[in-house]
């Protein structure tokens, strides 16, 4: 492999289709041999490009910052064959980009790259362009520049429009517009949900980066402790709903984010190094996903858990029906159908998070854990146990309700639960039963009636075998295999705000038992979401690797 830097001339015959395109086209000329700026071979150090085939992919990598720039599926293995042997990629390959002097060389290493991955090696209507940004299809040296330049585009602006990009500044992401921030500190690793605005929504973006941070970071052997927390007053308010409505109109468009967060999920659980989630605000549904399954997990008198999926026609996922049906007695029931708000208090006592510590000491406890440079579990709970609290549910919590939630919600199925209710609603010291009964009958009876045999189903199942089914279920959902009420539940309570749902069936007596029974059906083995099991493969059965993959390409390029 080559390891001096190739220069213009050296690259001009890959890049040759794409210069005589550029020359007939109206793009500016090119600048030759402009310096770089110093800021951005800085950036570029080492700044390798490296190439993986995990499966029937390829990943075109940079690796300051590590970055997957762009991936193909090829159509069988002389494919990769030949693309690992040309001569012309392994010197791209090899580049130290910081040894690159001059715009016009950056510029053509680019642009050969991109030649070489599209035009050579990969059949065009296989060939499968990384999505940024909610899907969002750019040419892969675009994606490359933007990756490479996203800590400050404003400083790179004159630069990037010497090159022909006069849009490409504006697209840049500063590090303060990242949905993800990851700091690296010693043998500390911390995570930022980084999208206060909107009370840092689990979007397509945010699940790529936490799982590409946390797969790299288990495998680091110097990292010891992970640390995750939300910015602003939100940890993190779950799904985001507008992606998923907005995803209506096109089939499977949101199946990539389901199956990358449902198998982020299952190695979360299973994370080989010691988390710690630092909760002060906001957690609901899948943003909670992050919390309660941490080996530590710290709230605060600002914290509201809740997994309201139900009640807009969804069921309650990202392993909770896992979570919930393991908690004590039907109180897994009652939250799940519910969509009731725990505080910090009550998670608690609950079992569903470890610690409670102060709002105000929570920024101490942080700089705390991170001085330990620790990863010993005993160090970190000692630490912790110095910030926390006792408590105690509040007289009226929901928690010291638990003979009736018991009662009421072991019964064989919504109806009849409902029918309890009203019967205890009647007695004395039982006035919070009301509003419960209330948004039971608000909500979307398919919605009720798909989570409370999810849950159910969840007590005898493994981990594993409730995210795969909670994967069938979500796509067959939003797929409106028996019903649109999850488009309609978004609609009313997220878009419109008119709290109005018109459901369909519009009560439980209508919502058949073989419709229930379609959504649970199993798919067929590869289309299964891919939990790697056992652990030799423990990073196995991403969604790249998948038949799913190819068929997004199709319905893509059709």
């Amino acid at each position: 492999m080559a390891t001096s830097p190739p220069t213009s001339d050296d690259l001009l015959p890959a890049f040759g289709h794409w210069e005589k395109r550029r020359r007939s086209s109206s793009a500016p000329p090119l600048h030759l041999h402009q310096p770089l700026p110093e800021e951005l071979t800085t950036l570029f150090t080492p700044g390798k490009f490296s190439v993986e085939f995990p499966g029937n992919t390829i990943l075109a990598r940079v690796n300051c910052p590590s970055t997957v720039v762009a991936q193909f599926v090829v159509e069988s293995p002389d494919h990769l064959d030949r693309f690992s042997l040309h001569p012309c990629l392994l010197s791209l390959l090899a580049t130290p980009l910081s040894l690159v002097s001059d715009s016009y060389t950056l510029h053509c290493l680019l642009m050969s790259l991109n030649s070489i991955l599209v035009g050579s090696f990969v059949n065009p209507t296989k060939a499968r362009r990384l999505r940024f940004d909610g899907g969002a299809k750019r040419p892969v040296h675009h994606s490359l520049i933007l990756s490479l330049l996203h800590s400050d585009h404003h400083r790179f602006s004159p630069f990037l429009v010497s090159l022909g990009y006069p849009q490409m500044a504006k697209e840049g992401v500063t590090q303060e517009e990242e949905v993800v921030l990851a700091e690296e500190v010693d043998n500390i690793r911390v995570i930022t949900l980084n999208q206060p605005r909107k009370l840092n929504v689990i979007s397509s973006r945010v699940v790529y980066l936490l799982a590409e941070y946390l797969e790299r970071w288990e495998k680091d052997e110097k990292v010891q402790l992970v640390i995750i927390k939300g910015a602003g007053r939100a940890f993190s308010a779950g799904g985001d709903l507008k992606m998923f409505y907005d995803g209506k109109k096109s089939r499977d468009s949101c199946l990539e984010v389901v199956y990358r967060m449902y198998w982020l999920c299952y190695h979360i659980h299973t994370y080989k190094k010691v988390q710690v989630a630092l909760v002060n605000g906001i957690s609901m549904g899948g943003g909670a996903s992050l919390v309660v399954p941490m080996k530590f997990s710290v709230v605060t008198e600002k914290t509201v858990f809740a997994t309201p999926e139900a009640s807009i026609g969804f069921h309650t996922d990202c392993g909770f029906s896992y979570m919930l049906s393991h908690l004590p007695g039907r109180l897994g029931e009652y939250l799940a159908l519910t969509g009731a708000r725990l505080n910090g208090k009550e998670l608690v006592v609950a079992g569903l998070v470890t610690h409670f510590v102060p709002s105000e000491k929570l920024p101490e406890l942080e700089k705390h854990l991170m001085s330990l440079k620790s990863g010993d579990e005993n160090a970190i709970r000692s630490a912790i146990q110095e910030f926390a609290i006792e408590v105690q549910p509040d007289e009226e919590s929901v928690l010291s309700k638990k003979a009736v939630i018991d009662e009421c919600f072991s019964k064989d199925n919504v109806e009849d639960i409902i029918k309890s209710l009203e019967c205890e609603a009647s007695k004395e010291g039982n006035g919070w039963i009301g509003p419960v009964l209330k948004g039971l009958k608000r909500s979307s009876p398919t919605g009720l009636r798909m989570t409370l045999r999810s849950v159910r189903e969840g007590r005898n199942q493994k981990l594993s075998e409730c995210l795969r089914k909670e994967f069938r279920l979500t796509i067959n959902t939003l797929r409106m295999v028996i019903s649109e009420d999850v488009y309609e539940g978004i609609r009313a309570v997220t878009l419109d705000k008119d709290n109005s749902p018109k459901w369909h069936p519009a009560t439980l007596d209508k919502v058949e038992d073989d419709k229930i029974d379609l959504v649970f059906q199993p798919f067929p083995d590869d289309l299964e979401l891919q939990i790697p099991e056992k652990a030799e493969c423990r990073w196995s059965g991403k969604f790249e690797s998948t038949p799913y993959s190819a068929m997004q390409v199709t319905n893509e390029t059709s």
